[in-house]
């Protein structure tokens, strides 16, 4: 933390655009978690690790924000990281490593070699790590995109997991059988597994279509925790876009609205006392009855100057 603060205090100090920083501790967890919050502005990262391997743990799956990692790792640990499956939680990465330099000569600069990945090679979704560039006596060694488009030619047949609920017209859940009565199957239908059907015959990747573990969690919430819990990769279930479910999903465009709906307990018919009683609350009526027994002795005395006619004639009271 405190051996290479002078190398911070140099990068930061000019730099062009707005940031915040925090320290990742020994067990290559941040300190500060809740800088991996999005907010409303663009968010990216730069870490600075001796192992490429942990920046998946310290940062989890970003799909979006732009990543560059600045690792110790040898160009061989580099390229196996960039080849498994966990480099593709990060779709925008760049990873720069030193190279070896063929001598021992301390005065001559190791160039800096500047690593991408080219995800979705073949259908098991294998990744091929990609040199760019490189950096060397102030100077790229070519001038590229740092951060060129990904998946451009589709999946390469790769077969994705969607957990499905039946949730009326967007998925549709049936139990078809041969005429005989023979041969039951569930047959999936409706509005998203239509678009979904759209978007694998155009980005070139199939389907297989699981049904949550636990259904009695309700459609949305079901099909959700099938994705977080990774057992599943897509989820279709006519889910409502909530603040809750973008903080753990990547969430497509809304393709439609509905109507908000308030439930409430149903008016049943009030008892007669409140009936009659109503609106006013009991200790309204009460404080009346009592302004009325004892306010009609100064009122009748007003008007008689005397309390006698009350006590003689009852009625009047």
């Amino acid at each position: 933390k405190s051996k290479e603060s002078y190398l911070f205090q140099n990068l930061l100090k000019g730099f062009p655009v707005s940031y915040v920083h925090g320290y990742i501790g020994d067990d290559n967890k941040l300190k500060e978690p809740e800088l991996l919050v999005p907010g409303k502005q663009c968010l990216h990262f730069i870490i600075f690790s001796s192992e490429v391997k942990s920046s998946v743990r310290i940062l989890g799956k970003q799909s979006e924000s732009k990543v560059v990692v600045v690792a110790r790792s040898s160009q061989w640990a580099v390229q196996e990281f960039l080849s498994s499956s966990t480099s593709r939680m990060f779709i925008n990465l760049l990873v720069i490593a030193q190279s070896f330099k063929d001598d021992n000569d301390e005065t001559m600069e190791a160039p800096y070699i500047l690593y991408t990945h080219k995800l979705y090679t073949d259908g098991l979704g294998a990744s091929q790590p990609v040199v760019l560039s490189s950096w060397t006596h102030g100077k790229y060694s070519r001038d590229v995109n740092l951060f060129p488009p990904k998946m451009t030619d589709g999946y390469a047949g790769h077969r994705f997991i969607v957990a499905a609920a039946n949730q009326p017209p967007y998925v549709f859940r049936r139990i078809q059988s041969d005429r005989d009565g023979g041969n039951p199957r569930v047959v999936w239908d409706g509005i998203e597994l239509r678009l979904l059907g759209l978007l694998a015959e155009r980005n070139n990747f199939s389907i297989e279509i699981l049904e949550p573990q636990e259904p009695n969690l309700g459609p949305g919430d079901a099909v959700s925790k099938e994705v977080t819990s990774g057992r599943a990769d897509i989820g279709i279930a006519g889910m409502y876009f909530t603040s809750e479910r973008t903080q753990g999903l990547d969430m497509s465009f809304s393709h439609s609205q509905d109507c908000a709906v308030f439930i409430t307990l149903m008016s049943t018919a009030l008892p007669r006392y409140r009936a009659i009683l109503g609106p006013f609350h009991w200790h309204v009526w009460v404080a009346l009855t009592f302004t009325y027994l004892i306010g009609i002795f100064p009122l009748a005395f007003s008007d008689k100057h005397t309390l006698r006619h009350l006590l003689n004639d009852s009625g009047e009271i």
